[in-house]
């Protein structure tokens, strides 16, 4: 290594032009392969195909295809909205005779209307009430709690709102809000903000016929809208009958806990104030189903393009918006939900934490820019600590050489950037600067004596420790390929391939760099060493003490794993006062749970043979029944949701008529099974239901799969675990509750909620199996080096303590571990390596040296205490800048690393000293005193570091250096 930067061409060029040239050619190359990075954080795709949910949730797509679907709502829209109509011609479009849709949407395939949905229903002779209460916690909603007050309490209804918001805090723990009556939007309102084209539009239909020579009407030709108002309004009255009422109540998860409802229903029916302490205020409480609504989306492939999927869900959600705003409805008051939604705005945080001109405005600096912010802290401590900004400049430019080369890894590679990776470049550029600011440092040393020969000098000291921080940190992080989640796995090879990278950049780059381009020979260093000296004396004498308060504090903190959890909702990493989150608590107070679940019932040929069709489709009834009990269940759909309650005939009946009754009901799946007479599509019935054509591990041939699709809250706390046990619990026994007519019936759960419980279950995996690899692996390498399996293991201790101790409080403190909080514990292991390293390098040569322990101790420190120290708070530093990021995971990500490196550096200067001056130590001791091959370095190494390191801790010695320099 020393020899390298003395070799020369055959034209009498030093190798370090060449390196310098190498760096520059690949420049190019790297922006251009950074021009196809792209965003994705699609939570689908985390786990492999191999892995037993996604086998399932494989299977369930072949044959019920999963699409991306949006569920959108407006502030107050009910059934008598005649902006349903309007806003689902105008994502539609126009029918061509042919069958092909065209001045639409684009990014919408299809929609799905509740008005269109309870008409199929009541189709089939099942009377209106029965069809609002299938469809109810689906697209329709039961809405706010309702309070109609007696005419003496319409006079003091702010009293009234305020008695109830006090009882229900102190009474049931609620935190209850109001809101007016719903506005009804009039035909007068629809003229002054809807086309005329579009309002001619819903009044006619979706068929082309005279629309394709429509144009926009003079204001004497304008349509009125009266005949389609009133037929949108007696649509709607034929599903719902609303009262007359004078406000509404809410709070969060209202229809999640069902017997709260029930209980805040009869606190405000039964409240009583100052103003009427002997009868109540309110007249009537109750709720309309129907009085919120939403419509359901597809999104067609133009929003799942092969490439820039981020871009493309950004922009379908914008022309949503647009579409809206056609149709008279507020764009802010919107309401989205769904995994486009989420997939979009998770890309939009994860750009804000780049860039965020927005925060400007609102004069929340520190999140302009997070990710920048942190950067440019890193570059000041790295002119601060080295006091010269050539070589400030050099390190800095090794440090984001490094970076961008390896994300340029990430498009060539086939891969993009996530939620997870977008930390990457701040960790790789911090953790390069730390590196290339010791080699600048043993430079400074180097330079101070011989300028010319600086370069070799620096890299002949820098090497071997730089070498061993950068292999452990590597393997830290190479340990997080072992999780079976794609993002962990991704940020684990790429940050170590980034390790290697910032090693040869340090030991090869920033040299070839001060070779061409040497700062001035500096003075020589002063550096105090007395508070050094007296913490490693005052460690030894206290080793005991401190030894026990440090096991202690470890100990007492790791205790709190006990109360470790997981969180991997994607809605948690968003702050409180997100839209997104606001859209959701308002779809799942008002409306339906966000999340799907889905059970495939399954009935093989046996099954089939031994039962009717109507029997199979009354079972499926039955097990939709008893999932949608479940309280975290808002609604459930089926086939059976669009048929008619089937009661068998009579035994008295005569045959004729049973066995004319029975072909009725068996002929429906003759039915589903035809194509559409108008359209030639498939029967939309086939979304419920299916005939495998092929055999797989979860079926035969000829199976018929009956699926049930439940909407789940996600901004519950419920445990998806807990969720899927009971429902496994209710399925069974209405199974086994119908065994006698149909028996031996499969059944698979399957959706987004199992897929979050193993995505969960793969991130306490993953932290337990990468965190135990980096261990094994780093601590072989301690025994390796000490020569001793004991020392090696006790060498871990200072290691596993800040992970230990970090850990252990945010679990006492009830914070969940998520997917970007995880890959912490082995980085950080990899980092406090790095210092424990340099420590027990130091120790040990003093040791070979023939000092004494403590003298070692006192060696070991005054060496590496300032290094360590200006290490860790470029680091920890740089990494604390990331804590205002508006997405939590960046933020966790940035806080959590911070406090680690801080008790990394506590551990390494505090724990480790006193580990050495007690067994540790003397295990170290005897090893070397006994390794024949233990030896000093090289004279000239020796020499070179005499020269280097000429600290000071006096005024004499102070005054005596100076003047031996001139």
């Amino acid at each position: 290594m020393s020899n390298f930067f003395d070799k020369r061409d055959p034209w009498g060029n030093g190798v370090s032009l060449w390196v310098i040239l190498a760096m520059v050619l690949f420049v190019p190359l790297i922006f251009l392969s950074l021009k196809n990075i792209e965003l994705e954080n699609d939570v689908a795709g985390w786990l492999p195909d191999e892995d037993p949910q996604s086998r399932v949730l494989n299977w369930y797509s072949d044959h019920f295809p999963i699409k991306d679907t949006l569920l959108i709502s407006w502030d107050h829209c009910s059934l008598d909205d005649p902006r349903i109509n309007l806003f689902v011609h105008q994502l539609r479009g126009i029918q061509k005779s042919t069958g092909e849709w065209y001045d639409g949407n684009p990014y919408v395939a299809e929609v799905h209307s509740p008005l269109e949905a309870l008409r199929k229903i009541a189709g089939q002779g099942v009377e209106p009430e029965e069809a609002l209460d299938r469809m109810t916690g689906v697209l329709v909603g039961p809405g706010l709690l309702r309070v109609k007050l007696t005419e003496a309490g319409e006079t003091h209804l702010k009293q009234v709102q305020e008695e109830i918001r006090t009882r229900a805090k102190a009474e049931l723990g609620v935190d209850v809000y109001f809101e007016a009556p719903d506005h009804i939007v009039t035909a007068e309102e629809l003229h002054q903000k809807v086309s005329q084209k579009l309002l001619a539009r819903a009044e006619h239909g979706f068929s082309a016929g005279d629309y394709l020579q429509l144009e926009d009407f003079d204001d004497e030709e304008k349509p009125e809208p009266t005949e389609n108002r009133d037929e949108q309004e007696l649509a709607a009255e034929e599903f719902m009958n609303p009262q007359p009422y004078d406000f509404q109540i809410g709070w969060e998860l209202m229809h999640v806990r069902r017997e709260l409802g029930e209980q805040v229903k009869q606190l405000v029916a039964n409240i009583k104030t100052t103003q009427f302490p002997d009868e109540t205020p309110v007249a009537s409480t109750f709720y309309t189903p129907g009085s919120r609504v939403a419509l359901s989306l597809t999104l067609s492939h133009y929003a799942k393009p092969e490439t820039d999927q981020s871009d493309a869900k950004k922009a379908a959600m914008k022309s949503l918006k647009e579409d809206a705003l056609a149709c008279g409805i507020p764009p802010e008051s919107l309401r989205l939900g769904g995994s486009p939604y989420a997939s979009a705005e998770l890309s939009q945080y994860v750009h804000k934490a780049i860039d965020n001109p927005e925060a400007i405005e609102s004069g929340q600096y520190a999140k302009v820019s997070p990710i920048g912010m942190s950067t440019l802290v890193a570059v000041i401590l790295a002119f601060v600590m080295l006091r010269s900004f050539r070589l400030a400049a050099l390190v800095l430019i090794v440090s984001l050489y490094t970076t961008l080369l390896t994300v340029s890894f990430v498009p060539l590679s086939g891969g993009n950037l996530n939620m997870v990776l977008i930390v990457m470049p701040t960790l790789l550029t911090v953790l390069t600067l730390s590196a290339a600011i010791h080699v600048a440092n043993y430079w400074k040393h180097a330079a101070h004596e011989n300028i010319h020969t600086a370069v070799v000098q620096s890299v002949r000291m820098a090497w071997q420790p730089c070498a061993l921080a950068s292999v452990t940190t590597a393997i830290g992080l190479l340990s997080l390929s072992t999780s079976p989640l794609s993002p962990v796995r991704d940020f684990g090879i790429y940050s170590a391939i980034g390790c290697l990278v910032s090693l040869v950049m340090v030991l090869f780059g920033l040299p070839a760099l001060l070779q061409y381009w040497p700062a001035h020979p500096p003075k020589i260093q002063e550096v105090n060493r007395s508070p050094w000296r007296r913490l490693a004396n005052g460690l030894y004498k206290a080793r005991t003490p401190v030894t026990i308060a440090c096991l202690a504090l470890m100990i007492g903190a790791s205790w709190g794993l006990n109360y470790f959890t997981t969180e991997t909702k994607v809605i948690r990493y968003f702050p409180e006062g997100a839209k997104i989150v606001a859209d959701y608590n308002y779809l799942e107070e008002n409306l339906a749970g966000i999340i799907p679940i889905d059970t495939v019932l399954i009935f093989d040929s046996k099954t089939q043979e031994e039962s009717q069709f109507w029997e199979r489709l009354e079972l499926v009834r039955h097990v939709q029944e008893s999932i949608k009990s479940h309280s975290e269940i808002s609604g459930t759909i089926s086939l059976a949701t669009f048929q008619a309650k089937v009661d068998p005939p009579s035994r008295d009946e005569s045959v004729f008529k049973r066995r004319m009754y029975f072909k009725r009901l068996n002929s429906i799946k003759d039915v589903v099974l035809k194509p559409d007479d108008e359209t030639g599509n498939p029967h939309e019935a086939l979304k419920y239901f299916n005939v495998a054509n092929e055999a797989t591990e979860f079926n035969e041939v000829g199976d018929e799969l009956w699926k049930v699709s439940a909407q789940v809250s996600i901004m519950s706390d419920m445990d998806y675990g807990v969720l899927t046990e009971q429902l496994n619990q209710k399925i069974t026994e209405a199974l086994q509750a119908d065994q006698e007519q149909v028996a031996d019936v499969d059944y698979r759960i399957t959706g987004m909620v199992p897929l979050f419980l193993r995505t969960q279950q793969a991130v306490l995996e993953s932290l337990i199996s990468s965190f135990g690899l980096a261990f094994l692996l780093i601590g072989g390498v301690m025994i390796i080096l000490l020569k001793s399996p004991l020392a090696g293991l006790l060498t871990m201790l200072p290691n596993i303590l800040p992970i230990g101790v970090v850990f252990g409080l945010i679990s006492w403190a009830g914070m969940p571990v998520d997917i970007g909080t995880m890959i912490t514990a082995s980085v950080a292991l990899g980092i406090a390596v790095d210092g424990t390293l340099h420590l027990l390098t130091w120790f040990r040569e003093g040791i070979t040296e023939g000092m004494t322990r403590q003298e070692s101790i006192v060696q070991a420190l005054e060496h590496c205490g300032p290094a360590m120290w200006h290490t860790s708070a470029v680091v920890g530093i740089s990494l604390l800048m990331l804590a205002p990021a508006d997405l939590l995971l960046v933020s966790r990500f940035g806080w959590l690393m911070a406090s680690l490196v801080g008790m990394a550096l506590v551990a390494d200067i505090i724990f480790l000293p006193a580990l050495l001056a007690g067994p540790l130590g003397a295990l170290i001791e005897r090893t070397v005193r006994k390794d024949p091959m233990s030896s000093g370095q090289p004279q000239s190494e020796e020499k070179t570091r005499e020269r280097s390191f000429r600290i000071v801790s006096t005024p004499e010695e102070e005054k005596r250096a100076t003047e031996e320099a001139g």
